[in-house]
């Protein structure tokens, strides 16, 4: 089985990496010269390097400026030891920073950011003044994330109630999270691929003689979806959820 990567998969990875602004210069730029420096012949290398020259001379970085490698990776440790963490986290719409007691169970990435999804520890004082906030993941963006210290207390995962970010991420959209809710909507012929796209469990329930689909779809929340599918204009109609 051959381990090393080839020359066209190095060229797509360093795209995808460069294409997500997801990481600070001085992070990312040691990851590409890795990847480019394996290819070989020096010939094709040449040529990597020189396609990708003026898109990395022209990277723009994310504004929180924010060191993600290390805390990706000890978050990743807790994820897998199933390790209670501590966090300060600088909140977006207030700019407090706050603590939290978490059980971490899946890290993701979307629309520039790294995310963790936690649950609220049972000795987190903030969760209890709010039950609803039990009911479902909550979702942090790893970036604000100013302190972590996993704990070795421990919590447990039930295999049937585990974490599952592939199924998680079919259902949410744009980091919004919420109760399972589902989306009904109309779409035109020419919008259908790219909700399908954006919405992986959308489902097409009737075909209208006049046109167009009628869409349903599984979303966690549903605020971030009827953002999106409202902006698409006349291709989009009569959206409803329901809980």
């Amino acid at each position: 089985m051959k381990s090393a990567l080839s020359n066209d998969e190095i060229f797509a990875i360093t795209k995808i990496l460069l294409e997500s602004r997801s990481m600070k210069k001085e992070e990312l730029r040691p990851i590409i010269d890795k990847l480019v420096g394996s290819c070989y012949p020096e010939s094709e290398r040449k040529i990597i390097d020189n396609l990708l020259k003026n898109e990395r001379f022209h990277y723009i970085e994310p504004q929180h400026k924010s060191k993600l490698i290390s805390k990706l990776w000890d978050l990743a440790i807790a994820v897998n030891k199933h390790n209670v963490i501590k966090i300060k986290y600088n909140r977006h719409y207030d700019k407090k920073v706050i603590e939290r007691t978490l059980q971490p169970v899946g890290i993701m990435f979307a629309e520039y950011y790294f995310y963790l999804i936690a649950n609220f520890d049972e000795s987190d004082t903030g969760s209890k003044k709010d039950k609803d906030k039990n009911k479902f993941p909550i979702v942090y963006r790893i970036d604000r994330m100013e302190e972590i210290e996993v704990l070795e207390k421990k919590f447990a995962v039930p295999y049937m109630s585990r974490f599952e970010e592939g199924e998680f991420r079919k259902r949410i959209q744009f980091m919004f999270t919420g109760e399972l809710t589902t989306v009904k909507f109309w779409c035109a012929d020419v919008a259908l691929e790219a909700i399908q796209d954006r919405l992986p469990t959308a489902k097409i329930v009737k075909q209208p003689k006049d046109g167009g689909f009628i869409i349903e779809a599984e979303v966690y929340g549903g605020e971030g979806v009827e953002m999106w599918l409202r902006s698409q204009g006349k291709a989009v109609k009569k959206v409803k959820l329901k809980k």
